[in-house]
C-alpha cells in the first residue's frame, strides 16, 4: 500500500504500478525501457499527493493547456485505497492530456504581453536619445533563446510607414518560430506527440 504521506519516490506496487506500466506503454514504445524507480518519477507529470484533512487523502491531478485549467482530485476513501485511487488519476490525466489542446511555440510569440501598447505582439515604439522622433521596433525570442530585433526610423520613413514596416518585419520573424508544441517536460511532449498521432492537430 502507499501511506498517506507517500510522494513522487515511493515504490510503486499492484493496481498502481500497473496503471504506470499503462501510462508508459502507450507512449513510449520506442523508448529506452526505464527502471522501476525511474519510471514511476517519470509517471508523476501533473499528479501529486494532497492531504485534505485530517486521515483523508487524495491524489491531485493539476495542468494547463492554452490559459485552461485542468484539475481533479482522486481521494483514497472513494476509490477504496491509495493504489486504486492513483490509478484512477493516472487514467484521467492521460485521457485529459491526449485530449488537451496545446500551445505551440509560434502561438506563444503571437500572445500580446501587457506592456504592449501598439496592439501587434512583439511590436514596440521608442524614443532613443538620437531620435527623438522615435522607432518602430519588430523583435522576437526564438525557442532556443537567441533574441532577434529590427527597427524603422519614424525620422525616414514616417510614423505610420515605419510602424506598418515593424510589422511587417514580425511577421517574417514568426516563420523561423518551429510550429510545436510550447512544451519542456518529457512526459508532457511525449503525450503531445501522441495527441498529434490521433486527434490531430494541437490547436
Amino acid at each position: 500500500m502507499v501511506s498517506p504521506s507517500a510522494t513522487a519516490t515511493t515504490w510503486p506496487s499492484s493496481v498502481a504500478a500497473q496503471a504506470w506500466e499503462t501510462r508508459n506503454a502507450s507512449i513510449t514504445a520506442h523508448a529506452a525501457i526505464l527502471s522501476i524507480r525511474e519510471s514511476y518519477a517519470y509517471n508523476m507529470y501533473a499528479i501529486r499527493r494532497m492531504k485534505r484533512a485530517v486521515n483523508a487523502w487524495c491524489w491531485a491531478v493539476d495542468f494547463t493547456r492554452r490559459g485552461r485549467l485542468y484539475s481533479k482530485q482522486f481521494h483514497d476513501q472513494k476509490h477504496g485505497g491509495s493504489e486504486k485511487a492513483l490509478a484512477a488519476a493516472i487514467a484521467w490525466c492521460d485521457r485529459a492530456l491526449v485530449r488537451a489542446r496545446i500551445l505551440t511555440h509560434r502561438e506563444f510569440c503571437q500572445q500580446k504581453r501587457s506592456n504592449n501598447t501598439s496592439g501587434v505582439p512583439g511590436v514596440h515604439f521608442l524614443r532613443p536619445a538620437r531620435q527623438p522622433q522615435g522607432i518602430w521596433q519588430a523583435r522576437i525570442k526564438l525557442p532556443d533563446g537567441r533574441k532577434k530585433h529590427k527597427t524603422f526610423s519614424v525620422r525616414r520613413s514616417g510614423y505610420q510607414k515605419s510602424f506598418e514596416r515593424a510589422i511587417d518585419a514580425r511577421t517574417e520573424m514568426l516563420l523561423m518560430v518551429e510550429d510545436r508544441p510550447y512544451l519542456s517536460h518529457p512526459t508532457a511532449k511525449r503525450f503531445a506527440a501522441k495527441r498529434q498521432t490521433e486527434h490531430a492537430p494541437w490547436k
